[in-house]
């Protein structure tokens, strides 16, 4: 071989060690790109109870590493060693060359032939090259490495994938290929409220309370609407016991309709209706004491508490400021209609031992 074979092997050599290498150091830092992020990205899916956020981010994020390695650690420097036939790179990965391998592949290139400064120069850089070998130049040991270290890389993604614990192996597969989670290791997001749907007295107070599960959100809050306004209104809720938030409604004077909202999950919409109900606005208890007491009947239009002996009967006369409809006396555990006429409605109590009594009625 003369001088200009020997010097093309040599630059051939090189150039396909440095390919390997770029091709090697590539996947090394795409497998650890990787690897970080669905790692990181499956930790906050799980903390999030799966938010889907989440999810869209770590893809976004996972192919924005891979588009930028691959262009700039790939695409870019193997575009370099094209060009020029790579005079750039050999003159920076081999300065003893002091430009004789650039002058040479632009001459190479122009001339297209041999010349006596071609192969002079063949002879001048191969002199060179002698000593610095291209395991000098590229080292056969730091591509091995890299080769190691993406096989590792790409050996712990493999495993997290597959035979890592079924949260990281299915939130992994989740992340990068949109396979479906499993419900058994979703936890469900779900806002409890109470009352819900209810009916209370017009300018009477509400109390909300709102109990989340499958999620740890730091706070909740309410959206009221009511019926004479057409915006929704907002407020923070009060945190109360783990996983409950709570607020109050003042001295209610319209309908509304409510629901509670927490980390990107709302509750059902519920309704809130008022009556007009009828007052109580006077009650006489007439006692009717057994006979062996002695006593005589009593009238106290005062108490509404019932204090007799066993075996009184009492009658209970309640006047309202409007008529009740189905009206009810109810006592431990029992309840008996009440005569009606217009406002005032009478039941008899038969006392036989402690308890409690009170009046109910049918709202519309």
């Amino acid at each position: 071989m003369n001088a200009i074979e020997r010097l093309d092997a040599y630059l051939d050599a090189l150039r396909r060690r440095l390919r390997t290498h770029i091709y090697v150091r590539g996947t090394v830092l795409v497998a650890g790109a990787v690897l970080f992020a669905v790692i990181v990205f499956s930790w906050l899916l799980q903390r999030s109870g799966f938010d889907a956020a989440f999810a869209f981010a770590g893809r976004v994020l996972i192919g924005i590493a891979v588009a930028a390695i691959a262009i700039a650690g790939v695409w870019i420097p193997l575009r370099v060693l094209r060009k020029e036939d790579g005079a750039r790179v050999f003159e920076r990965k081999l300065p003893q060359q002091q430009g004789r391998l650039s002058t040479y592949l632009d001459t190479r290139r122009v001339a297209h032939a041999r010349s006596p400064l071609v192969e002079l120069l063949a002879e001048d850089a191969v002199d060179v090259a002698k000593r610095t070998p291209v395991d000098a130049v590229v080292p056969a040991h730091k591509i091995r490495l890299n080769a190691i270290a993406a096989l590792l890389a790409l050996c712990a993604l493999g495993a997290l994938l597959t035979v890592a614990p079924r949260e990281w192996s299915y939130t992994g597969r989740h992340l990068l290929f949109g396979a479906e989670l499993p419900r058994e290791i979703v936890p469900v997001r779900k806002i409890l409220v109470r009352p819900g749907d209810v009916t209370v007295r017009r300018n009477s107070d509400l109390a909300i309370q709102a109990t989340v599960e499958g999620f740890d959100p730091s706070q909740a809050t309410i959206f009221v609407r009511f019926a004479d306004q057409g915006q929704w209104e907002r407020a923070p809720m009060q945190a109360g016991q783990a996983g409950t938030f709570e607020f109050r409604l003042y001295a209610l004077r319209s309908p509304l309709t409510y629901y509670v909202d927490a980390d990107c999950t709302r509750s059902p919409e519920h309704r809130v209706a008022l009556a007009d109900l009828p007052r109580i606005e006077r009650v006489r208890l007439t006692y009717d004491y057994p006979d062996w007491t002695g006593l005589a009947s009593e009238v106290d239009e005062e108490s509404r508490d019932i204090r007799a002996v066993s075996g009184t009967k009492v009658s209970i006369e309640i006047e309202s400021d409007g008529p009740l409809e189905e009206p009810l006396l109810v006592h431990d555990g029992r309840s008996e209609t009440l005569a009606a006429n217009g406002r005032t409605n009478v039941g008899t109590l038969a006392i036989e031992k402690p308890g409690t009594y009170h009046i109910a009625a049918t709202v519309a």
